[in-house]
């Protein structure tokens, strides 16, 4: 069968044969990830078609670094900072004691302790940093085109944001999500990319300052 006619029969709308040329040019790699999402979520036939499309969808946006030309330090991840904390925790269950007529464990080790209170700390912290993370990664990926307007650019990493989660618990088979609901929050991020791969007019940006200003006038 010919390529072209797989290709288009897997897509959901034009804007994504738009996106897989834009994601070609920069990244066959990315783009080869995009089209196994979109061929994963088209094969009605397979039961386990959703988990497997989020799967290729989360590894695309969490790749988009590569779409960038330029680093962005993501730090210590949840791996490294979980492994003292189950250590310590499992070193407090074998010396703890069991209150009598309970199977509540007593007695919190200073190492557990200290674990916790750091793991919690670098918890807190770890959020707004995916945030900015999110924003700088987004704002390299536009390049040198016109800033979207500040309001569009916050939504948007925002969205970004959930949409990653959602993707990581699809794909991991914690949440049950239904198809259009699923392409709802695909298609956010398309737009999201497509916004930094294929930058709009600057007089298109006018307009939506115009709109924008429109709606802050009557409020």
């Amino acid at each position: 069968m010919d390529p072209q006619r797989v290709e288009m029969r897997m897509l959901l709308r034009r804007e994504q044969g738009v996106l897989i040329e834009q994601l070609q040019c920069r990244s066959p790699e990315i783009a080869d990830m995009y089209c196994g999402g979109l061929c994963s979520f088209s094969d009605a036939k397979n039961p386990f078609r959703l988990p497997l499309a989020a799967h290729a969808f989360r590894e695309v946006m969490k790749h988009c670094t590569g779409l960038t030309g330029e680093s962005v330090v993501f730090g210590d991840g949840m791996p490294n900072r979980i492994k003292p904390v189950r250590e310590a925790f499992q070193a407090w269950k074998q010396m703890g004691t069991i209150t009598a007529g309970s199977t509540t464990i007593v007695g919190l080790s200073e190492d557990l302790r200290h674990a916790l209170e750091t793991f919690f700390d670098w918890q807190k912290q770890n959020r707004p940093d995916a945030r900015k993370k999110t924003a700088l990664m987004l704002t390299q990926l536009a390049g040198p085109a016109p800033a979207l307007p500040s309001d569009i650019v916050v939504g948007e990493i925002s969205a970004w944001m959930e949409v990653f989660d959602y993707f990581n618990l699809v794909a991991h088979s914690k949440h049950k999500t239904k198809p259009e609901k699923f392409v709802d929050r695909l298609f956010l991020v398309e737009d999201i990319l497509l916004r930094r791969l294929q930058p709009r007019p600057v007089s298109d940006l006018d307009e939506i300052d115009a709109l924008l200003a429109e709606v802050n006038d009557a409020n």
